[in-house]
């Protein structure tokens, strides 16, 4: 069952998070309503600011069979790392298997910019990181071109335990 104290906490808190992303312009009316619908009202987990976006960070759409990883780092104020999409249930994958960087950035308190390129030779592209406890919003301001990305405009993605 819900808890009732947590599901408030969590409610306010989200409203908070999107009254500030909205006053800054930060996510449009649309993309605000996509993150609503893929927020879990069942988690009793009090959001809080993240200490580090370092590790392994997850997302999937069961829907669509899609998902989307994230494999952080991150020094001081700099942050880098590599992200994996699968797309059509695994039929298209967007990542290396070897230890090859498409993501670096900056780091702007709970917030990031970042620069990205697929797999599939697109390049040039530019996203958004904002975290907030265990959940890290993905969001892509300036999808790369010249080839295709399996990556999702935006997503909430989870702290993973491990490496899947």
């Amino acid at each position: 069952m819900i808890n009732t104290k947590s599901f408030l906490i969590y409610l306010i808190v989200s409203f908070c998070f999107f009254e500030a992303c909205r006053q800054s312009g930060e996510f449009s009316k649309k993309e605000r309503t996509s993150l609503e619908k893929d927020s879990n009202p069942y988690s009793n987990k009090v959001l809080i600011s993240c200490n580090s976006f370092s590790g392994f960070w997850g997302w999937e759409n069961k829907e669509n069979e899609i998902t989307f990883r994230l494999k952080l780092y991150q020094n001081k104020d700099s942050i880098w790392g590599q992200y994996c999409a699968a797309a059509y249930a695994g039929l298209r994958m967007d990542c290396s298997f070897d230890t090859e960087f498409n993501i670096t950035g900056n780091i702007f308190k709970d917030s990031a910019r970042v620069r990205f390129y697929s797999f599939y030779g697109a390049k040039n592209g530019l996203a958004s990181l904002h975290c907030i406890g265990d959940t890290l919003i993905w969001k892509i301001i300036r999808w790369p071109s010249g080839g295709e990305v399996f990556a999702p405009e935006i997503a909430r993605l989870n702290i993973l335990k491990e490496e899947r």
